[in-house]
C-alpha cells in the first residue's frame, strides 16, 4: 500500500492539478464528468470502484466516505485530472489493451510490471480467491478468460481484469483492458497507473479473507 501514499515528487503534479481545478467552472466540470455537484457545500461526489469520493471546490481536497482525507496521492491526482479533463463520453463497451492507447508502448514495461504481473502473482494460482475479492469490491463478472471482472474506476470509466489460471503445462497469466472511452479522460501515463489503483481495495479485501 505504501506506493499509493505521498512519496517522491508527486506533490508537484498534485499541486498543479489542484491549481487547474480551481480555475474551472464546477458546474461545467460536473456536467462533463457525470458527477453530482452539491452547490450548497461546493463538493463533487465522484464514484470510485465501490465507494464515493468527495472533492472540495476550489481546494481540490478529497475525502473518503468516513470523512477522512484521502492519502493516496496517485489516486488524488487522477481524480482531479478526471474532473479537469472530463469529456461527456459514455462507456462504449469496446475494450482495448494498454498498447492500443496512444503512447501506450512507451509505458507498457512499467504497466506490465506493476499491474499485469501483480494481478497474475496475487491470483494466478487461486481463481476462487480472485472471484471472491472481485465480488466484494463491486466488480461485475464478464465472459473472458478463465475468470474476468469489470471494475469501475471513476464514474463512467471501467477496467477489466482477466485471469487465466494455468495448469501443470501452462503458466497462469492475466491481462488488463479498458473501456475505450478512457482515452478521452486520461493520457497513457495516467492510464499506466490506473490499472494498479484497484489494488487499494483488493489489498483491503485480501486482509479480510
Amino acid at each position: 500500500m505504501e506506493k499509493f501514499n505521498k512519496v517522491g515528487n508527486y506533490n508537484i503534479p498534485l499541486d498543479y492539478a489542484k491549481n487547474e481545478f480551481s480555475k474551472k467552472d464546477p458546474i461545467l466540470m460536473a456536467k462533463l464528468s457525470n458527477s453530482y455537484y452539491d452547490k450548497s457545500t461546493s463538493i463533487f461526489h465522484v464514484k470510485c470502484m465501490d465507494f464515493t469520493l468527495y472533492v472540495e471546490y476550489p481546494s481540490g481536497d478529497i475525502y473518503k466516505e468516513n470523512g477522512e482525507k484521502l492519502d493516496k496521492i496517485a489516486l488524488e491526482i487522477l481524480v482531479i485530472r478526471f474532473l479537469v479533463n472530463a469529456n461527456p463520453i459514455p462507456p462504449t463497451n469496446k475494450y482495448i489493451t494498454f498498447k492500443e492507447i496512444d503512447g501506450g508502448h512507451v509505458y507498457y514495461p512499467a504497466f506490465l510490471r506493476t499491474s499485469i504481473n501483480r494481478l497474475t502473482k496475487e491470483f494466478g494460482g487461486n481463481v476462487e480467491k480472485f472471484k471472491s475479492v472481485m465480488k466484494n469490491i463491486g466488480a461485475s463478472k464478464i465472459n473472458m478468460g478463465d475468470s474476468a471482472y469489470k471494475i469501475r474506476f471513476l464514474n463512467d470509466t471501467y477496467i477489466i481484469y482477466i485471469l487465466w489460471s494455468g495448469d501443470d503445462e501452462i503458466e497462469s497469466a492475466s491481462n488488463i483492458l479498458f473501456d475505450s472511452n478512457i482515452k478521452h479522460y486520461f493520457n497513457a501515463e495516467d492510464i499506466a497507473v490506473i490499472g494498479d489503483i484497484p489494488f487499494i481495495r483488493i489489498y483491503e479485501e485480501l486482509d479480510n479473507l
